[in-house]
């Protein structure tokens, strides 16, 4: 998730300080739940001028500075109440990505179901000719030898949860559907 800090003044100094505060708070907040936490980076700050325009002429009305982080939750089960804290800290809570680990078992499962559909395919084609499959003669993922194939795709579920405002009310975190996909080459004999 992106978590923004920004806050406007008349002076930069001020503006500076007043952004300060409250990525200190911040900060505060996600060294409190670091244990839920993956990475935590500061990806931009900034402190420019504020400008409007008046009968034609861009003039410098104030100064804004801002911090801006990304933040990787990996304890899915805090991400609603993460986006309530970090809100009521004062930053804005942009960006929500979902994605899943590299070992998770729908990978496995994409695989497997790569690997099946490739047999259906080579049972068929033997069928076809009136040929019996022999052994496999190598698997490849794409990018390792030239072939094109077919990718299959599972579902992963991610977690979904709320979060609750200042007056109790809930603000619902539904997560993306994530498609994870496999691709196998796969090269058979095909015997008489």
């Amino acid at each position: 998730m992106i978590v923004r800090v920004e806050e406007e003044a008349s002076t930069r100094d001020e503006a500076y300080g007043r952004a300060a505060e409250v990525a200190a708070a911040v900060d505060q907040l996600v060294g409190d739940v670091s244990p839920a936490l993956g990475r935590v980076l500061a990806t931009a700050v900034a402190v420019i001028p504020r400008r409007q325009q008046k009968k034609g002429d861009s003039v410098q009305t104030g100064w804004i500075a801002s911090r801006t982080s990304t933040i990787e939750v990996k304890d899915l089960t805090r991400v609603a109440s993460l986006i309530h804290e970090l809100t009521t800290a004062g930053a804005s809570v942009t960006g929500l990505t979902w994605k899943l680990e590299p070992d998770n078992a729908a990978y496995s499962e994409a695989r497997r179901l790569a690997a099946a559909d490739a047999r259906r395919k080579a049972e068929d084609y033997a069928s076809a000719l009136d040929l019996k499959l022999g052994q496999v003669l190598w698997i490849a993922e794409p990018g390792l030898r030239d072939s094109r194939a077919e990718q299959l795709s599972v579902r992963a579920a991610a977690y979904a949860g709320s979060a609750v405002n200042g007056d109790g009310q809930v603000i619902a975190v539904e997560p993306e559907e994530i498609s994870i996909s496999a691709v196998v080459d796969v090269a058979t004999e095909f015997r008489d």
